[in-house]
């Protein structure tokens, strides 16, 4: 077994110069490319027992393999009071806890940062094409598993929340890697088809969004083919978002055009003008409200139903509920809590800009951060599945972490 090969995956339509590698810390399975046939060394049996124990065990259930401990349920009435006191800004309180271990010093810049939708799993990836997959518990936060990727610049990775496998996306590539099995596979799309590193997952559904030239791209993970696009009048695709039912799918356009399309129906339900200049957007989880980011930093919230959508060829300038102009520099993160409580922004082209903001009063959070806050250079930030962890991927390579409480429950 230990010296046979498998073949994981077939390009009939790949250049060459991929392959990547699994690695356990120190174990290491290579996966090699030739021609195009991508062969995958199979592992052995003591490193079958660690996938099968640390990964599919951990994937199956919802306890926590060291503690036992299950995840806490919203219908808890500890929870519920901890939410509760959450909406009120004063007893808001953000509390630093040990950073993601790498078992070592970082050795190149984190890109991003992702939280594992029900598990306490969290994943990141940095400059020098490394996933790197933790158990986060805001006590120890170990390192346990590293995935390779060679000739892949990857920008943004995730969680799927519709299957066992890890989304990679980067420059060009999206891929999807499986830990169980230990391999790596390519979505084929058309070579027309621009992909820039960034996607939105769909609710309850297997569908990806990947911003395209003038169109989305809805990709099914499970065929791993494209299955409809949706196009725009001509315009790239700065950035989109599904709605919380994943039916909708919300885009803004280079142009400054705001996109919602019906899913189902794959056509375009409405638009709106008077988003110029975003680079990215996000829904809070009730739908009720966009934020978006600019390139000149003003991050702007609006009620979606007071969005003007009456003439989109009619030059005009939205009204925001609220409008925040605390960065100076191009908006290239917004993250929401799972609640719709707190909003992260921040601008990875300035050191230390991040700012948090309290949804529920439309006010800026100010006793975090503070000055003396190690942010340095901040690449990316979320929340983890019951919002009470706070990740924040800089340019060290570190991944701070923070707890998110309220003072009156400490919890």
């Amino acid at each position: 077994m230990g010296g046979s090969r498998g073949r994981a995956w077939i390009d009939d339509h790949g250049d060459g110069g991929f392959c990547g590698n699994f690695a356990n810390k120190r174990r290491v399975e290579a996966v090699e490319f030739a021609g195009s046939e991508l062969a995958l060394s199979q592992p052995d049996e003591e490193s079958i027992s660690f996938i099968g124990s640390k990964v599919v065990k951990r994937w199956s259930d919802g306890t926590h393999t060291s503690t036992g401990r299950a995840f806490p349920e919203v219908g808890n009435s500890a929870v519920r009071v901890g939410l509760e006191a959450r909406r009120n800004l004063n007893l808001l309180d953000f509390t630093r806890v040990k950073d993601f271990d790498f078992d070592g010093p970082p050795e190149s810049a984190a890109i991003c940062v992702h939280f594992h939708h029900k598990r306490e799993l969290a994943l990141s990836a940095s400059a020098d094409s490394r996933v790197n997959i933790f158990r986060v518990d805001g006590k120890n936060n170990k390192l346990f598993q590293t995935l390779s990727i060679e000739n892949v610049s990857i920008k943004n990775v995730e969680f799927s929340r519709s299957s066992d496998y890890t989304i990679i996306c980067g420059k060009g590539n999206l891929l999807l890697g499986h830990l169980e099995r230990n391999t790596v596979e390519r979505v084929h799309m058309r070579r027309e088809t621009l992909v820039r590193g960034t996607f939105a997952q769909a609710p309850g559904t297997d569908l990806l969004g990947i911003p395209g030239s003038s169109e989305v791209n809805i990709i099914s993970q499970t065929s791993r083919t494209c299955v409809m696009k949706l196009n725009t009048t001509g315009t790239s695709v700065r950035a989109c978002v599904f709605s919380h039912a994943g039916m909708e799918i919300i885009g803004v356009t280079d142009d400054g055009l705001l996109y919602c399309w019906d899913v189902r129906m794959q056509r375009c339900l409405k638009k709106a003008a008077g988003f110029d200049d975003t680079k990215c957007i996000c829904l809070t989880p009730d739908g009720e409200k966009i934020i978006t980011g600019q390139g000149n930093g003003i991050v702007s919230v609006h009620r979606f139903a007071d969005v003007d959508w009456s003439d989109p060829y009619k030059r005009r300038t939205q009204s925001p509920a609220k409008r925040i102009s605390s960065l100076s520099t191009s908006v290239t993160s917004l993250s929401s809590d799972p609640h719709g409580d707190i909003i992260i922004m921040s601008s990875s082209f300035k050191k230390n800009a991040l700012r948090a903001f309290h949804v529920p009063t439309l006010s800026m959070v100010k006793a975090w951060p503070t000055s003396s806050t190690p942010l340095h250079y901040v690449s990316s930030t979320a929340f983890n599945n019951d919002g009470t962890l706070l990740a924040v991927a800089n340019a060290r390579g570190r991944i701070l972490t923070y707890r998110v409480c309220s003072r009156q429950t400490n919890a």
